[in-house]
């Protein structure tokens, strides 16, 4: 396809195409948010390797933190409810799973498992009508 371009002309285009093209841009800006969440790599450090500046990223940070994904709530009479906590190097994933649906119906990131979270995540699941 690109046989007669030389490889300056090929990079220039591949920029080019992921400029304009939005969906290809924020999926590669992506990689540096995951570095900032997962990594825990501050502003100053991604605003150098990723050449855009902090108040761009910080923008482009929000803009994802605010469209976080929601998890349904599937109603399940017979409920066998399983609380299960991962701990990560940082933080630790609280999951409450219906062991029935195979589902998780709720989960909560916390630094540990705390009896009063546990406590207020299942009187909000009892408030629910789901266990």
């Amino acid at each position: 396809m690109f046989s007669g371009l030389n490889n300056a002309i090929y990079a220039r285009l591949a920029v080019n195409f992921c400029l304009h093209n939005i969906l290809v841009k924020y999926k590669n800006i992506f990689v540096w948010f995951h570095k900032w969440v997962m990594e825990l790599q501050t502003f100053q450090t991604l605003g150098r390797d990723s050449k855009l500046s902090k108040d761009t990223l910080q923008r482009l940070f929000y803009y994802w933190l605010d469209r976080t994904p929601l998890t349904p709530i599937i109603r399940n009479q017979d409920m066998n409810l399983q609380v299960d906590a991962t701990y990560f190097k940082r933080f630790c994933v609280v999951s409450y799973q219906d062991n029935g649906l195979n589902y998780t119906q709720l989960f909560r990131f916390s630094d540990r498992e705390h009896y009063l979270e546990i406590k207020e995540d299942l009187e909000n699941l009892l408030k629910l009508e789901i266990a």
